[in-house]
């Protein structure tokens, strides 16, 4: 592949969104691929002598294998109009190769007997989840092929009862603005504290788990999963949280209500626990550690609407200089766990 991009220096362009240096398993490989992209973000032509120039000029020349190295890399005449081909191979290759590192620490880490085996197996399944999202890319799509899938998509609608093309939040005046919640989306739910984002998330929630039964994981990273149940039966059973939590429950049928407190809460638990309702209260759970989670979930039981209470107390895995940083990446993290999980 290197000999093809060699050749022809648009090869590289065709390649550089499928595999990077850390694809190839020789280093010279890899120095030789990371002076390709040196240049091309010089917007320098990509040849022999500009990529040992390269080279030298970054010191890397000889641990390269020097000119003769780079030079052979040619003679073997590829032909450009297979680098995509090249570059297939080139990944699966790679992909095989971290699968049977991770495969290799885990029997270690396994053999030493030391921690938790589940902490084993969540690192486990965060690395070969981390190799998913690289091998998992996306790329350019012809708009023709796009058209037709959301022509087929509106006659769907339009031939079924509903009124939106979304999930309903319960929230008429906010379903008609936005149609509903939409596949791929992110949704930010901002406010001041202490105004009821946590209340509303957990609504939409429960009307979507409750009434239109669909499979919805609830993520809590600052209350706990009985605290978000007291909530969820409150306002279920249609009971001031308050004399909930004090267990302030009449017995006898009030003129406004047609059952007691202990009958509405019955039949609100009766409900929560049919519906198809998931909650997780790890605190400080990572990018990685809910993408795993979910697509647990998607493949054992479906997976419709995923709630994050709340973003800043995630952890994105990743250094940054400040908090804004950190929350940026949380969101980049949180849409791309979106548009995976569809």
């Amino acid at each position: 592949m290197l000999g093809a991009v060699l050749a022809d220096a648009n090869c590289f362009y065709r390649v550089v969104d499928t595999i990077n240096a850390d694809d190839f398993y020789s280093d010279a490989n890899r120095l030789v691929f990371d002076a390709f992209r040196s240049l091309a973000g010089d917007n320098r032509d990509i040849d022999l002598l500009t990529t040992t120039d390269q080279l030298e000029r970054s010191g890397t020349l000889a641990s390269a294998g020097g000119v003769a190295y780079v030079a052979s890399l040619a003679e073997g005449l590829p032909d450009p109009a297979n680098v995509e081909h090249y570059a297939a191979i080139l990944r699966e290759r790679s992909v095989k190769r971290s699968l049977l590192r991770i495969s290799q620490e885990l029997m270690a880490a396994c053999a030493r007997d030391e921690g938790e085996a589940m902490d084993a197996l969540d690192a486990a399944e965060t690395q070969i989840l981390s190799i998913a999202e690289r091998a998992m890319r996306g790329g350019l799509q012809p708009v023709g092929k796009l058209a037709h899938e959301e022509v087929a998509h509106i006659e769907r609608v339009s031939k079924s009862n509903a009124p939106y093309t979304g999930i309903e939040t319960g929230y008429y005046r906010l379903d008609e603005l936005t149609s509903g919640l939409q596949k791929q989306d992110l949704v930010i739910l901002a406010a001041r504290p202490g105004v009821g984002k946590t209340a509303l998330a957990l609504n939409i929630a429960s009307h979507c788990a409750v009434k239109s039964g669909l499979k919805v994981a609830v993520f809590s990273l600052e209350m706990s999963a009985v605290a978000l149940v007291r909530r969820l039966l409150a306002a279920e059973a249609r009971i001031n949280v308050k004399r909930l939590t004090r267990g302030l429950l009449s017995k006898s049928v009030d003129t406004r209500q047609e059952a007691s407190d202990w009958q509405r809460l019955a039949e609100a638990a009766d409900r929560l626990a049919e519906a198809p309702l998931w909650i997780d209260d790890t605190a400080g759970i990572s990018i990685l550690e809910l993408r795993g989670k979910c697509r647990r979930m998607l493949m054992e039981h479906g997976l419709d609407l995923v709630v994050v209470d709340y973003l800043q107390l995630m952890s994105s895995g990743l250094r940054a200089e400040n908090r804004t940083q950190e929350v940026s990446a949380i969101s980049r993290g949180l849409k791309a766990v979106a548009k995976q999980l569809n």
